[in-house]
């Protein structure tokens, strides 16, 4: 975790100043370092259902050389004979967001948290924007005019202003294409995450029904 103190730039009257990294979540003396520096700050936190959380984690550890394709399965579920899942698979310990959870909510309360459904990001950007603008208290200007869908990537890309023909996108990192999964690794990973999400949406007052469709 950087110091961040030293490195967060000054803001001027009018002005926020956003840091963002998936590393604060998951780090355990973030919040109280973060606390240390506003006990005030605002915090914007993007979960993804952790199912597909964790396939794109393996899909960018196997693009990175870190893991090899096929392996999902035994890491997940490392015995086939028992069918249970391994808690310290680091893909499924990032997706248990009520234990990060637990600590931030020792020192932020919830009313300085919003929690962005990144899926539906994924699909429609602009309804969760409009919800982080609200939350930012500021007016309300970036729509859907701002967006333009790329169908080779398979998501939005964001215009820097409405007159401009082209958009930036996420680079080639994102976007990529998920390994098959075996069907009943995806149900026994979503039943193990059934508690974990349950303890989630109780925490922070919203149901994401994430797995829903694939547990029926």
């Amino acid at each position: 975790l950087p110091n961040c103190r030293d490195n967060m730039p000054v803001s001027k009257p009018g002005q926020i100043t956003i840091e963002k990294t998936p590393g604060y979540y998951i780090t355990e003396e973030a919040p109280e370092r973060i606390h240390k520096l506003g006990k005030d700050i605002k915090l914007i936190v993007v979960v993804r259902d952790p199912v597909i959380r964790a396939i794109s984690d393996y899909a960018q550890s196997i693009a990175t050389g870190r893991r090899k394709e096929n392996e999902f399965e035994r890491l997940a579920v490392p015995d086939p004979q028992t069918g249970v899942v391994d808690d310290n698979y680091y893909a499924l310990m990032v997706g248990r967001y009520a234990d990060h959870l637990e600590r931030w909510f020792k020192y932020f309360p919830r009313s300085q948290f919003l929690f962005i459904n990144g899926d539906e990001m994924i699909k429609n950007p602009v309804p969760q924007l409009i919800k982080l603008q609200e939350f930012l208290k500021i007016d309300k200007v970036i729509d859907e005019k701002y967006f333009i869908f790329n169908s080779t990537k398979g998501f939005y890309c964001v215009k820097k202003a409405v007159e401009d023909t082209d958009a930036n996108c996420l680079g080639d990192t994102k976007g990529r294409e998920h390994p098959q999964i075996s069907p009943s690794i995806i149900y026994k990973v979503y039943k193990y995450f059934k508690p974990h999400n349950e303890r989630f949406y109780s925490m922070i007052g919203q149901n994401f029904h994430w797995g829903d469709e694939t547990r029926r």
